[in-house]
């Protein structure tokens, strides 16, 4: 983020990938997405329109999984993106699994969490790990927001 614009991982980020985003790739007719497309894509906006810097907090996000996020990507390394959670919202919807692991470090406020049906407390410098093909969905019931980095690593991240 750079003078208040969205950066290119943010801009591209998409609730599910049907959702319309600033930045959004589209494939020719008849193609469909794999790894490879989406690494060339992240290839190219890194290369073209990655800033210098990122810039964090809330008049930065979008709405991403249910929270507001900035995310950061790199083409075929760990995949980052700064969370905030505030009360009542919720990320992800119960069954919702990913195909590579990600952790979260909550910098401020807390947050409760269900992996593969266990409850969790994601508190204020604190991290859990979420492995491959764990369910898992978090939420905030507090007044203050759940402040967090999440890390995504792994193929598919």
């Amino acid at each position: 983020m750079v003078a208040g614009e969205l950066g290119p991982g943010t801009a591209a980020a998409m609730e599910r990938i049907t959702d319309e985003a600033p930045l959004k790739a589209t494939l020719p007719e008849g193609e469909s997405w794999t790894m490879d497309h989406y690494h060339k894509v992240v290839e190219f906006e890194t290369a073209f329109f990655n800033p210098d810097r990122m810039r964090f907090g809330g008049e930065f996000t979008r709405p991403v999984h249910g929270g507001h996020a900035v995310s950061h990507s790199t083409a075929r390394g760990p995949h980052s993106a700064w969370y905030s959670v505030h009360k009542g919202e919720q990320i992800n919807d119960d069954g919702h699994a990913n195909p590579f692991s990600s952790g979260i470090i909550v910098l401020s406020g807390r947050a409760r969490g269900r992996i593969d049906g266990r409850e969790v407390d994601l508190v204020a410098n604190g991290a859990t790990l979420i492995p491959a093909g764990a369910t898992h969905t978090l939420w905030n019931e507090k007044d203050e927001p759940c402040i967090a980095i999440r890390i995504a690593w792994g193929i598919g991240a």
